[in-house]
Parts: structure tokens; C-alpha cells; sequence
């Protein structure tokens, strides 16, 4: 009864969270048609119209990409990750850590501090491109917490 009960749990928390960041991102996404017409013109011009796009095309398909990134930047799901823990004492920038303290990621602070993000509260997707349309190497955003801990969003997403 308990191994059912958890797995229950697992699969609505993951329904939930999976339907709140589509909402997020459909509900930014409408707000922004300028970007919504350049990733159908870039659709149209990778994928054309008479199949639908597959993960071969999707290296073609930079500010398709790029709005992905900007709508994890914005939408995230998460604002705070949840609670490390340090083996080792450590310093960063000045302030020393004690070994195994608690340690919690406001990322709301990362995804819209203006070091990181020129002008933050505006979307953007090309702040993830350079001159060339290409897609520039990111640390950021973080949808899913920091470090790399989901293949997913290591090998499909990221």
C-alpha cells in the first residue's frame, strides 16, 4: 500500500509540475507573437510544411532553441531548488562555508540578475545567440534546480 502510495504521489507531482511549466511557457509564449512568427518562419524553413520537425533537425533550429532556453530563463518552475549539503568547508567570494551546511539556490536571483541577463525582465530568446544566429554556451538557465542530475535535461534539453 505504501510503494503504491508513493508511486501515485510521483506520477501526479510530475503530471503537475509537467502541466504548470507548459501553462507558464504557452502563457509567455502568447504574449510575445514577434517571437512566435520567427520560430514558424524558421519551422517552415528547416522542417517545411509537409512534415513535422524530429530531433535530427533540431542543431537547424537555433531561435526554436534559443525560446526554449529564454522560457526556462522566465517560467521556471522552481524559483528555489532544493536543500545541498557541502562535504568540505569551503569560500566563496569572501564568505566561508562551514563543512555540511545547508545550502538553498534562489534561482529567481540568478535567472534575472542583470550580470548574467541584460535587462531581465525582458524576454528575449536572443540574449542565446550570437551575431550569427548561432546558439551561444549558457551556464544558465536552471529549470530543473543547479547541477546536472537529469539526463534529459543534460542530453535533449540543455
Amino acid at each position: 500500500a505504501r510503494l503504491k502510495a508513493n508511486a501515485l504521489n510521483l506520477f501526479f507531482e510530475g503530471t503537475e509540475s509537467t502541466s504548470s511549466t507548459s501553462a507558464s511557457m504557452l502563457l509567455e509564449l502568447s504574449k510575445h507573437p514577434d517571437v512566435q512568427k520567427t520560430i514558424q518562419e524558421e519551422l517552415d524553413a528547416v522542417v517545411g510544411r509537409e512534415r513535422l520537425p524530429s530531433w535530427a533537425d533540431r542543431p537547424n533550429l537555433t531561435y526554436l532553441d534559443a525560446t526554449i532556453q529564454e522560457l526556462y530563463r522566465v517560467a521556471a518552475l522552481f524559483l528555489v531548488t532544493t536543500m545541498y549539503s557541502n562535504f568540505e568547508e569551503t569560500t566563496i567570494d569572501g564568505y566561508r562555508i562551514p563543512k555540511r551546511s545547508i545550502i538553498v539556490s534562489n534561482l529567481y536571483s540568478i535567472h534575472f540578475d542583470p550580470k548574467l541577463y541584460p535587462n531581465p525582465k525582458t524576454f528575449n530568446p536572443k540574449r542565446f545567440l550570437n551575431a550569427e544566429g548561432k546558439r551561444i554556451k549558457h551556464e544558465g538557465p536552471f529549470p530543473f534546480g543547479l547541477g546536472k542530475c537529469l539526463i534529459g535535461y543534460q542530453e535533449g534539453l540543455g
